[in-house]
């Protein structure tokens, strides 16, 4: 009976939480479908703890001490904590060393990786910065900047060449990003290193703003298009994972 209900109590917070504008008592119980007298109760009840309130119309809607709720749990999750037996389940996955990184005055800063034992060698380190425009990690961060802030960015760049394929002006960089938002992923296509590409995807907060992104490096000449695709394809998952356990809801359609 207890367990019946939570969750008929459940159910009610559930169809408030889509209503802004809040429901009658006779609305909502017959949204949930249940009888008034249930609603009723469960509706004090929550009333009693301040998290439901209800207007001179009597209509009832949740209060802002979910929000309170929330942000309580929010703030104490450590992305580096969250992500790290996720990032590990990546590496071994794929048997390539990986990377966190987020971001810091327009820059890459790497704060976490997962090494996989191979012929790869990464020289990247904790703590170690990175521009934006040339690496996976950074295009992926980059996808969280408006368009406004993008061109900003692209603007105040040097592009300075680090190989031979480092982008060299902005407009080629904006085009690759509007490629990259659509798919989901970005590539660093041997700009930062020779011989080196790499993949990467952005991981989102609770807000729905990117925080920070996730990589995979690998020889060049060991790469394939059935590889590329196993990499994005596992890429995304994982910071689909991350992200999730950062607080965020992916919105449907």
């Amino acid at each position: 009976m207890a367990v019946q209900i939570l969750d008929k109590s459940f159910h009610v917070l559930e169809t408030l939480s889509r209503e802004f504008s809040g429901l009658s008592i006779s609305e909502l119980a017959r949204r949930v479908d249940l009888n008034i007298s249930t609603v009723h109760r469960i509706l004090s009840s929550f009333s009693e703890r301040g998290y439901v309130t209800q207007d001179s119309e009597k209509r009832y809607s949740l209060s802002l001490k979910f929000i309170d709720l929330s942000s309580s749990y929010l703030m104490g999750l450590d992305l580096k904590a969250v992500a790290e037996p996720i990032l590990k389940a990546l590496s071994e996955e794929l048997e390539e060393t990986v990377f966190l990184a987020t971001m810091m005055d327009n820059q890459a800063v790497y704060i976490d990786r997962h090494d996989y034992i191979n012929h790869l060698r990464c020289y990247t380190s904790i703590g170690e910065r990175k521009p934006l425009y040339c690496t996976a990690l950074g295009k992926s961060l980059l996808l969280g900047f408006t368009r406004q802030e993008q061109e900003a960015y692209v603007a105040a760049c040097d592009f300075a060449p680090f190989t031979d394929k480092t982008l060299k002006d902005g407009e080629t960089l904006l085009e690759e990003l509007e490629r990259s938002s659509r798919r989901g992923w970005t590539v660093d296509d041997e700009e930062n290193v020779s011989g080196v590409i790499c993949h990467a995807a952005p991981i989102y907060d609770y807000r729905g703003h990117v925080i920070a992104a996730l990589s995979t490096s690998m020889n060049r000449d060991e790469t394939s298009s059935e590889k590329l695709n196993r990499i994005t394809t596992a890429l995304l998952s994982t910071a689909g994972k991350v992200s999730s356990r950062m607080g965020f809801q992916k919105q449907e359609g």
